[in-house]
C-alpha cells in the first residue's frame, strides 16, 4: 500500500527526523573502549550522514569531550561529496592527531564503505561485525577488506597486539 503525502508533509517529516534530539546510549563495549583507549591517547571520530543529525547523536552520547577531533563528512561538502569511502575525513583526522599512518586504527561497522580509505592510507582497519547488526551481511567494498573482524570492542586489545 502506497501512502500519498504532500511535499509539505514530506518536508515536515524529514525536518522532524533531522531536528529532533535523540535519546541514545552507547553499547556497553563501546563505553568500555572509549574509556580504555581514551586513557591511552588522543582519538578521532569520523561520522557520516547529515551534519545536524550526526551532531545531535554526538551530543546525545556526550562524545565531544572524548575525541580530540571529530569530522562530520556531511559538513565537508554538498551532496555527500566527501562521505565515506572518500579519504578527506581520514586525512583530516591524521592531520589533527599527527603521527605516522601505521599507528592509526580505524574501527567501523559498515564494510561497504568504512575501510577503503583507511586501508589505502596504511591504517589498521577493524570491522565490528555485530550479529544481527544493521550492517551484518553487508557486502565488502573492493579495497575495503578489513584487516581484522571482531564481534565486540572488548576483542580489540587482542587484535591490536598481533
Amino acid at each position: 500500500m502506497k501512502a500519498d503525502h504532500t511535499q509539505a508533509e514530506l518536508k515536515a517529516f524529514v525536518g522532524a527526523y533531522r531536528d529532533h534530539e535523540p535519546e541514545l546510549s552507547l553499547y556497553e563495549d563501546g563505553a568500555w573502549a572509549l574509556a580504555h583507549y581514551g586513557a591511552m591517547g588522543r582519538m578521532g571520530l569520523i561520522t557520516d550522514g547529515t551534519h545536524s543529525v550526526q551532531s545531535a547523536k554526538v551530543r546525545a552520547l556526550a562524545l565531544e569531550r572524548r575525541f580530540a577531533e571529530i569530522v562530520y563528512t556531511g559538513a565537508l561538502g554538498p551532496d555527500r561529496a566527501f562521505a565515506k569511502p572518500h579519504s578527506l575525513a581520514f586525512e583530516r583526522i591524521a592531520c589533527a592527531l599527527g603521527g605516522p599512518s601505521d599507528r592509526y586504527v580505524y574501527v567501523g561497522d559498515n564494510p561497504s564503505k568504512d575501510f577503503v580509505a583507511p586501508n589505502a592510507l596504511g591504517w589498521t582497519s577493524v570491522w565490528v561485525q555485530r550479529p544481527g547488526g544493521i550492517h551484518d551481511g553487508a557486502e565488502v567494498a573492493a579495497g575495503g577488506e578489513p584487516r581484522h573482524t571482531i564481534a565486540s570492542l572488548t576483542e580489540l586489545p587482542g587484535v591490536l597486539s598481533t
